[in-house]
C-alpha cells in the first residue's frame, strides 16, 4: 500500500472514528428552571418538586487541528500534507505539540428527581461515549522535511482512548442556608467497550551512518474483538472478530460487567445579587475484566536508515517495506489478556452570576477538561432572560484558547405538564461542499473546531415554586407592576 494511502486513511479514521470526548452546552449551567443542570453541578436544586426526564441525547466536539488546517483549499480542490504547496506553519501554529480529536456523546435514557424540605434526591441512567486522539506534531516533519541526517523525532504523546459505558448517577443535594447548598453524585459505572493506549517512549534519532530509537508502550482493549499473535512474533496480523458478540450485542447494552465509580461533587454560595458555582465532575474510573486484549511492545533498534532530505513519496515508499521488516525483528511484540483500567475525564467548573433585575442576569464560566497530555480551557460570558415562569434563555459566548470562538444559545419553554429544552454553542456550524484532486465534492464542517448540542424533554408534576434568588422588592430596580 502507498504511503500516501496508507497516511490519508490513518487521518480519515481518527477524524471520523474519534470524533464521529457528551458534554452539555455551558449555557445549562445558569438555567434555573432546567433540572439537567444538575448533571453539572450536583449542589443544584431544580424549581419543581418532582420531575421525570425522557431519553435525551447529546454531543461535544473538539478538534485540533480544523479540517481547514489539515486539508488546505486551494483554487478548486483541497491540498494534504503530502503536497509541495502545503502551508506547515499554519498546521503547526493550529496543533502546537501535538494534534488533538476529542468527542464526548451521550443517551439520557431516564432520570428522576423529588425535594423533601431542603434535600433534593436525584437518580438517573444513561449511556456515555469518550474518544480522544493526540497526533504527535512530529508526524508532519516527515512529510514536510522528510528524515534529514541529525534530527529528532518524538511520537511519544501519540495516544488513543476510546470508552462506551453505562452510568447510574445517584446524587444528593442539601440548602444548609439560605446562601449556601452543597451537593454529590455517586455514579456506579459499567463498561460496555473500551480501548487505550500507553506509550513511555517512541522516539528516532537520524544520522549520517546510523538510526536509533527507543519504544516502550502498549494498548488495551475490551470488546467483540480478539487478537492472535503472529507465530513469527511479528506485528500481530491477526484480528478476529467475535461474530456471537456482534449478534448478540444487546448483551453488551444489559451486561453489569466491567465496573467502577465515579463522583462529581458541588457547591453554590449566595450573597446579595451575587451566586458563586464551584463543581468537579466525572472524578473516577472503572476496570475492565472481560473480552480482553492487550498488546505490549519494546526494545531499543539501532540500523542502517535511508537518506532523505526533503520529503519524496516515491523513494519513501521503495524503503518503507525495508524499515518495517527491520523494526520487526528488533522489537519484542506480546499479546496477552491483561486486566486494565480506564479513567474517565475530570472537569472543573467555575462562574459567578449577578441578578440584574428580575428578569435578567449575566454570567461567568470556565470549564478546565483534563486530559493524559494537556489541560482543555473554555471561556463563557452569558445573559439568562426569565420574561415569564414557562420561558427562560440563555445567550452565550464562548471561547476555547487555542479553538474555536463563537455565539450559543439555550432555551427552555414549558412548565407542568410538559418541559421543553435546547441548548448548542459555538454557532454557526457551517458547512463547505469540498472535493480532493478530481473527486466528487461532499459537505465538511471546515473552519469549526467546537461544537455542542443537547435537548431533551422533562415531565413536570407539580407548579414550579418560587426561583430561587428571585428579588423580592423590584421597586428597588424602578420596576413596577
Amino acid at each position: 500500500m502507498q504511503i500516501s494511502r496508507v497516511f490519508i486513511l490513518h487521518l480519515f479514521l481518527m477524524l471520523s472514528g474519534f470524533v464521529s470526548t457528551g458534554q452539555s452546552p455551558m449555557g445549562y449551567y445558569f438555567l434555573e428552571s432546567l433540572p439537567q443542570t444538575l448533571t453539572l453541578n450536583p449542589a443544584f436544586q431544580p424549581e419543581t418538586d418532582i420531575y421525570v426526564s425522557l431519553p435525551s441525547a447529546g454531543i461535544s466536539l473538539q478538534l485540533n487541528p480544523s479540517f481547514n488546517d489539515l486539508f488546505q483549499p486551494k483554487n478548486e480542490t483541497r491540498i494534504t500534507p503530502l503536497s509541495n504547496s502545503f502551508d506547515y506553519q499554519r498546521l503547526y501554529s493550529s496543533i502546537g505539540r501535538e494534534g488533538n480529536l476529542n468527542m464526548e456523546a451521550h443517551i439520557d435514557i431516564l432520570g428522576a428527581g423529588i425535594r423533601t424540605k431542603n434535600h433534593y434526591f436525584n437518580v438517573s441512567l444513561s449511556v456515555r461515549n469518550i474518544s480522544h486522539a493526540s497526533i504527535p506534531s512530529d508526524l508532519f516533519k516527515i512529510t514536510e522535511k522528510g528524515f534529514p541526517d541529525n534530527t529528532y523525532f518524538d511520537f511519544s504523546t501519540a495516544h488513543i482512548k476510546q470508552l462506551i459505558y453505562k452510568e447510574i448517577a445517584i446524587s444528593y443535594s442539601r440548602k444548609w442556608t439560605e446562601n449556601l447548598s452543597f451537593g454529590f453524585k455517586i455514579k456506579p459505572i459499567f463498561g460496555m467497550a473500551g480501548g487505550i493506549t500507553h506509550i513511555n517512549s517512541l522516539n528516532l534519532i537520524t544520522s549520517r551512518t546510523e538510526w536509533y530509537g527507543q519504544i516502550d508502550g502498549r494498548a488495551n482493549f475490551s470488546g467483540p474483538v480478539t487478537i492472535e499473535a503472529s507465530e513469527l512474533e511479528e506485528i500481530p496480523q491477526s484480528f478476529n472478530v467475535n461474530n456471537n458478540s456482534i449478534e448478540n450485542f444487546s448483551q453488551y447494552l444489559t451486561s453489569w460487567k466491567n465496573g467502577g465509580m465515579a463522583i462529581d461533587v458541588g457547591t453554590i454560595i449566595r450573597h446579595y445579587n451575587w451566586t458563586f458555582y464551584g463543581s468537579l465532575i466525572d472524578i473516577g474510573l472503572l476496570r475492565f475484566t472481560n473480552d480482553l486484549n492487550q498488546m505490549s511492545f519494546n526494545g531499543s533498534y539501532s540500523f542502517t536508515g535511508i537518506s532523505m532530505s526533503g520529503f519524496d513519496e516515491n523513494e519513501l515508499n521503495e524503503n518503507i517495506d525495508e524499515i518495517a521488516d527491520t523494526l520487526n525483528n528488533l522489537i519484542t511484540y506480546n499479546v496477552d489478556r491483561q486486566k486494565f483500567n480506564m479513567w474517565l475525564t475530570p472537569k472543573l467548573y467555575l462562574g459567578a452570576s449577578y441578578i440584574v433585575n428580575p428578569l435578567l442576569s449575566v454570567g461567568f464560566l470556565t470549564r478546565t477538561v483534563f486530559q493524559k497530555h494537556q489541560i482543555n480551557q473554555e471561556l463563557h460570558i452569558s445573559a439568562n432572560i426569565r420574561p415569564a415562569q414557562f420561558l427562560e434563555l440563555n445567550l452565550n459566548y464562548n471561547l476555547r484558547p487555542g479553538g474555536s470562538h463563537g455565539p450559543g444559545a439555550s432555551l427552555v419553554i414549558g412548565t407542568s405538564p410538559l418541559q421543553f429544552y435546547l441548548g448548542a454553542e459555538y454557532l454557526p456550524l457551517r458547512y463547505a461542499m469540498v472535493s480532493f484532486d478530481d473527486s466528487k465534492s461532499f459537505p465538511v464542517v471546515n473552519k469549526k473546531q467546537d461544537f455542542s448540542f443537547k435537548a431533551g424533554i422533562n415531565l413536570i408534576f407539580n407548579k414550579p415554586k418560587k426561583r430561587t434568588g428571585s428579588i423580592d422588592c423590584p421597586e428597588a430596580y424602578g420596576l413596577y407592576y
